[in-house]
């Protein structure tokens, strides 16, 4: 069952990569502000909750981070743009423009170590075994 649901999510996925239906960025903002919550279970919902979230309804973006100073935000790397997650849909959502003069391009870095987390929350271990939390497919233009 659990290999057949995976399989499944990864056929739509390559799907929607193959055919360039992949959703756009308001839709999958306003799934994230209608769905926010404490995604690493740190007691706070902060900009890494909204990332993950974001990765959750969207897993071809990426989650990025800038550490520079005293900036320390993760955001999304989606279809070539910087994401601000915390934005909502129908705003400016560009990174780059809202931080702008804080850091550059070059201060961005891929942040793998939350992936495992975003994993980790769609399933749950029950004593029947473990059990798909939640599934959100957006589609396009949704």
């Amino acid at each position: 069952m659990v290999i057949a649901i995976l399989m499944s999510l990864a056929f739509q996925y390559q799907a929607a990569v193959d055919t360039g239906k992949l959703p756009t960025v308001e839709s999958v903002l306003q799934q994230v502000h209608q769905n926010i919550d404490d995604e690493n279970y740190d007691n706070e919902i902060n900009c890494v909750d909204y990332a993950m979230l974001f990765y959750d309804f969207c897993p071809t973006s990426k989650i990025v981070m800038v550490h520079k100073g005293n900036i320390h935000h993760a955001f999304i790397k989606y279809r070539g743009q910087y994401i601000e997650p915390q934005a909502k849909p129908y705003e400016c959502y560009d990174a780059l423009e809202i931080w702008k003069g804080k850091f550059d391009e070059s201060d961005i870095v891929e942040c793998f170590k939350y992936y495992d987390w975003t994993v980790r929350k769609r399933w749950d271990y029950t004593e029947t075994g473990w059990k798909w939390r939640h599934y959100y497919y957006i589609k396009e233009g949704s």
